[in-house]
């Protein structure tokens, strides 16, 4: 398949998903963005009820104002939303498409091991639309899932867009796509990193600074209003009232760094009779401070246990927890075990080939490594690791063909 095939085979698969979509019409999972939308769009105020309050920073924004804006023009009808997130499936592979070929052309090992260019590239692509779960979460859920995919591959590609001519208004464009990234999901913000090594390979100091201060100026100006808007409702510094819970149900004792405890139940079963009386009772500050001094109590009483929560939930966003799927039906929990082989087949391959590299592998994998080692801070579910996932199939089919290539050698020496 070669690059001028690639945006009619993406859009003819995401017709034939949205065929799909409209004839089955699935039930949609809603989750905390849709009631924020529909209180914007039928109070003019974006809030959602949490531990009894109305909270106006529950979520970030990007995703909600999307959905918002649907249910104005469509009504307040899912389907439309999960349509949505199709397309946006279409964007992100075409993205993660032209970041793989930008990934071949810097990499001298491939060409060794693998002669069709477009071909392997096409796997990334293919990898996001066909990846599963990618497309439950777009398909059944009112869920910023495939925003928070979008943007990841969209700072990937356009850190290739500027790097392949370095023009201002090729920077301002990343810089405006980070700033959002970072809006939908402040995690990331570790986006700009292969944008940081292929600066420092291919630009002097003087440059490089000038381009980081552009970026950041337009980032923070993104960023700030939202931030000032947080604090005008609910008193809140950051980017949202959920910074202290999800630090806190990172580290509990009997858990697994998720939304689960070890014996299936929510992580809510970890508080007291009291201490859900006290809670409701609370401003949205408050809820986040009373949080906030739980998991600064048990860095008090037992750094260690925040320690190796820390590398258990880093475990357990490069493999699985054992309470995987609890949250799902039974269809999809059916399919875990399967995903589990093939997940480690997979891991195996990408590790193979990364090992055998060169230092362009970074570009590909300083992300994906930066988001493990960062969401690992606060909570780990699956679905944070599922984004990066077509990367590691795009690195395990490397993976493949490097072996191919290696007991050739081996072959060829024995003969």
């Amino acid at each position: 398949m070669n690059s001028k095939n690639i945006p009619i085979f993406i859009s003819i698969i995401v017709l034939l998903q949205l065929v799909v979509l409209f004839i089955i019409q699935p039930e949609i999972n809603l989750w905390e963005d849709h009631n924020m939308a529909v209180s914007l769009l039928q109070t003019g105020d974006a809030f959602c009820y949490n531990d009894g309050q109305p909270n106006h920073s529950f979520v970030f924004p990007v995703y909600y104002g999307v959905v918002f804006f649907v249910y104005k023009i469509f009504g307040i009808v899912p389907i439309y939303v999960a349509a949505l997130h199709l397309i946006f499936n279409g964007a992100t592979a075409f993205f993660a498409y032209k970041a793989a070929v930008f990934f071949i052309e810097t990499n001298s090992l491939i060409d060794k091991i693998f002669f069709a260019r477009d071909k392997i590239a096409s796997v990334l692509a293919c990898s996001v639309l066909f990846h599963p779960f990618i497309f439950w979460y777009s398909f059944a859920n009112v869920h910023p899932f495939a925003f928070d995919m979008f943007f990841f591959y969209a700072c990937l590609f356009f850190t290739t867009v500027y790097f392949r001519n370095k023009t201002m208004l090729n920077l301002l464009i990343f810089a405006v796509v980070y700033g959002l990234a970072v809006l939908d999901r402040p995690t990331l913000m570790v986006c700009v990193i292969p944008f940081l090594l292929l600066s420092f390979k291919y630009m002097e100091t003087n440059k490089i600074i000038l381009n980081f201060s552009v970026i950041s100026i337009l980032s923070i100006m993104i960023i700030a209003p939202y931030l000032i808007r947080n604090y005008h409702t609910d008193k809140i510094f950051g980017f949202n009232s959920n910074t202290g819970k999800i630090l806190w149900k990172g580290v509990l004792y009997n858990s697994e760094g998720s939304n689960y405890l070890k014996n299936g139940k929510n992580y809510y079963a970890a508080l007291g009779s009291k201490d859900f009386g006290l809670l409701i009772n609370l401003s949205v500050k408050d809820q986040n401070k009373f949080f906030m001094n739980k998991y600064i109590e048990i860095w008090k009483e037992d750094p260690f246990q925040v320690i190796k929560m820390y590398l258990v939930k880093l475990k357990n966003f490069w493999w699985f927890r054992e309470n995987i799927g609890n949250e799902y039906s039974q269809a999809i929990q059916t399919f875990i075990p399967l995903y589990k082989i093939m997940y480690g087949g997979m891991l195996l391959f990408a590790v193979f080939f990364c090992m055998f590299s060169s230092k362009g592998i970074f570009f590909l994998v300083s992300a994906p490594i930066a988001l493990s080692l960062f969401q690992s801070f606060f909570y780990v579910e699956t679905r944070h690791r599922i984004i990066i996932e077509p990367i590691l199939i795009f690195l395990a089919i490397l993976g493949l063909f490097l072996l191919r290539h290696k007991l050739s050698i081996l072959k060829n020496n024995y003969n």
